[in-house]
């Protein structure tokens, strides 16, 4: 299907793609593909930024060094998809699910993935989040996600879900946890210094890494080993230890 073609499904959005079709080197900001559906379909070097995506369905699709930047993601399920080397920074995803997609060197940064779901999903190389330009997780689930080699620092994940999932070399510097439930999960190898995790649940987890200044108090940790954690982080008398091992670096705050 040539350009031409393509861009006349676009202009008369919501654009409904045959399955298959192969988009590239095109530019269509502000595209219509709301509740659409699509099948492997892929996406090389296009510009959708700013897109209507809410409601959509994409499955078995390829998005690669695709401009995403602003998209409205409110309410879309991506299955089997691949996003690589794509502009994500600003999507809006809200009560969005992702099953067993893969992110590889994609910036996320400034997004808005509330509430979202990822399933199975990785994360590889890619800068979710940082200290000057925070993404807002909160109450978002992750089961069996895999983060790697990634930025998710000041990540705002308050009451957010992660299930079964595995950390290798992330940092998390900053990022807020508080009252989030960390369970069956690793995390290997964190920067997860001055993080809070106040009323959060740990759980069935195991924490390697620096988690100096990481804020524990009215933390629930139980059947979770944190001895191999470095820094001073702190425990207080409201601090629930369950069954589980902590990390000798680790100070008790004493009341007044």
């Amino acid at each position: 299907m040539q350009n031409a073609e393509i861009e006349s499904y676009l202009a008369n959005g919501p654009a409904m793609l045959p399955d298959g079709s192969e988009v590239a080197y095109l530019s269509a900001p502000g595209a219509d593909f709301s509740h659409s559906v699509h099948s492997h379909c892929s996406f090389h070097f296009v510009d959708l930024n700013r897109g209507d995506f809410r409601g959509s369905q994409f499955a078995g699709c390829t998005f690669v060094n695709a401009d995403l930047t602003g998209a409205l993601l409110e309410g879309a399920t991506f299955v089997d998809c691949e996003f690589i080397g794509c502009g994500l920074t600003q999507i809006a995803s809200y009560g969005a699910k992702f099953t067993r997609c893969t992110f590889l060197r994609n910036s996320l940064l400034g997004a808005y993935l509330e509430s979202s779901t990822f399933l199975d999903c990785t994360f590889e190389a890619c800068g979710v989040s940082s200290l000057a330009t925070q993404t807002v997780a909160a109450g978002a689930v992750f089961d069996q996600v895999t983060f790697r080699s990634s930025s998710l620092e000041a990540l705002d994940a308050d009451c957010a879900h992660f299930l079964a999932c595995t950390f290798d070399s992330v940092s998390m510097y900053g990022s807020i946890l508080s009252g989030a439930n960390i369970y069956l999960s690793v995390l290997e190898s964190v920067d997860l210094r001055a993080a809070f995790m106040d009323a959060a649940t740990v759980e069935d987890s195991l924490i390697s890494g620096n988690m100096h200044g990481v804020d524990l108090s009215t933390t629930l940790v139980k059947n979770s080993d944190l001895s191999g954690a470095t820094g001073e982080a702190l425990v207080t008398q409201d601090t629930e230890i369950i069954e589980s091992v902590l990390s000798p670096h680790f100070t008790l705050k004493e009341e007044n």
